[in-house]
């Protein structure tokens, strides 16, 4: 063997390794050892995490129910995972064993306080004071996770039984031996070490989380009582709910119903957000009607109106409005009536007369046209007579040789304008005939 390449060699079998590593765990003939396969020099093996390769590996390593309970009767635990059937008279071997400080469980190499085999266990893995310090820091509730590793039982996060949870007769050895002060054996071994103490835990309250829409969070209370066997069991729990969080209470209208038009009222649906003050202490609606005096309730006023037909009829148009008989609704009624029409009026206005030089006077005429029942004037200006001649009487002429006629002239003024008034009159008087020559 001490003559192979150390490639071939580190590179055999591994059916070749366990007989090789036989062999040289045996004496030859003359009384000397054969050579050791491996070394920490010589093909040193890997060895997983916290654990390191020696010449001399322990036959019983320490495990953890050995640094726990320094119990005699679980055999020892080889480095590659067997059970050594002879322990007595064994020379150690070249292998893997955990580093200082570490203690086997399983397979793997840990810390005393990670050991799996004490994880279901109500206990606390750090000291009893370290872990208070850190329940009055507030890490059980920060840190949960890893506070339920460490400072299960300080935390709160297990039921802790009324009990021994290891061997009746492991803590009675415990017990003689004085180690009951020890924190971890006074948890293991509660009703040996401190019968006294053996207690349940208090009443735990739970709050649940809060309702966004109800603003309010149910609260659930547990409490414990030991059994028969001495274990805690839970016994009673209340149920009750409390606010957690404002209701925002407002007041809004979100319906407005039929007018009453004869009261001029309405009734609007009021909806108010308040809080219970029993139960489940929720944030409600509530619904209640409110009567008001409403502008819009109101029947329209009574008119009348004046309207204009075909350019010159004037109408006057009436329009009543009241409450039906069911009050629901407003019946109106339009009536026209038939005012007059429209005429316009002349108006004259004659100045004074000049009567020395033209005896006429200024005068201005006033009148209107109808338009949209309405008149627009329009004035007009001229001058008239004011004065007439005198009455006269016309030169007297023969009338067909039988009469003198003449004729009476006088003037009427009408209108500004001097009529003739004319009056023939007649007098019989043979005329005389003419002379021949």
């Amino acid at each position: 063997l001490t003559q192979c390449g150390n490639a071939r060699l580190c590179a055999a079998p591994s059916r070749l390794q366990p007989s090789v590593a036989t062999c040289s765990s045996r004496t030859a003939p003359n009384g000397s050892r054969y050579p050791i396969f491996r070394s920490s020099n010589f093909c040193p093996k890997s060895c997983g995490h916290n654990a390191e390769f020696v010449d001399d590996a322990d036959f019983c390593p320490r495990t953890c129910a050995r640094h726990f309970f320094n119990s005699q009767s679980l055999g020892c635990v080889t480095p590659f995972g067997f059970r050594s059937r002879n322990v007595n008279g064994q020379s150690p071997l070249p292998g893997c064993q955990c580093k200082p400080g570490f203690v086997l469980d399983g397979s793997n190499c840990v810390l005393p306080n990670e050991c799996e085999c004490i994880s279901n266990l109500c206990i606390d893995r750090q000291n009893r004071t370290v872990c208070e310090a850190w329940k009055a820091q507030g890490y059980c509730d920060k840190y949960p996770l890893q506070m339920r590793r460490y400072c299960k039982l300080t935390c709160d996060q297990c039921q802790a039984p009324c009990q021994d949870q290891i061997s009746k007769t492991t803590c009675q050895t415990i017990k003689s031996q004085g180690r009951c002060s020890d924190s971890f054996y006074k948890q293991m071994c509660q009703l040996t070490c401190n019968p006294s103490d053996c207690e349940c835990p208090p009443c735990k309250t739970v709050r649940g989380p809060c309702d966004s829409q109800n603003k309010n969070r149910r609260v659930v209370t547990y409490c414990y009582a030991p059994d028969s066997n001495g274990r805690c069991q839970r016994s009673q729990s209340s149920s009750v709910y409390e606010p957690c969080g404002d209701c925002q209470e407002q007041q809004q209208r979100v319906d407005t119903r039929s007018c009453n038009y004869c009261t001029q009222e309405q009734v609007t649906r009021i909806v108010r957000t308040v809080r219970e003050t029993t139960g489940e202490m929720r944030c409600i609606e509530v619904n209640s009607n409110m009567t008001t005096r409403s502008p819009g309730c109101e029947c329209q006023t009574n008119t009348n109106r004046t309207v204009c037909y075909r350019n010159s009829e004037l109408y006057v148009i009436n329009t009543v409005s009241a409450p039906s008989a069911d009050c629901a609704t407003c019946n109106t009624t339009v009536t026209e009536t038939r005012l007059r029409n429209v005429t316009c009026t002349k108006v004259v206005k004659r100045g004074e007369c000049d009567q020395v030089v033209t005896k006429r006077r200024p005068v201005t005429v006033t009148r209107g046209i109808v338009r949209n029942c309405q008149c627009d004037l329009i004035t007009e200006q001229y001058e008239e007579m004011c004065v007439c001649p005198k009455p006269h009487w016309t030169p007297t002429i023969c009338h067909r040789n039988r009469a003198k006629l003449r004729w009476f002239v006088a003037f009427s003024l009408v209108h500004g304008r001097c009529v003739p008034i004319v009056k023939p009159h007649k007098h019989r008087v043979p005329c005389p005939r003419r002379h021949h020559v």
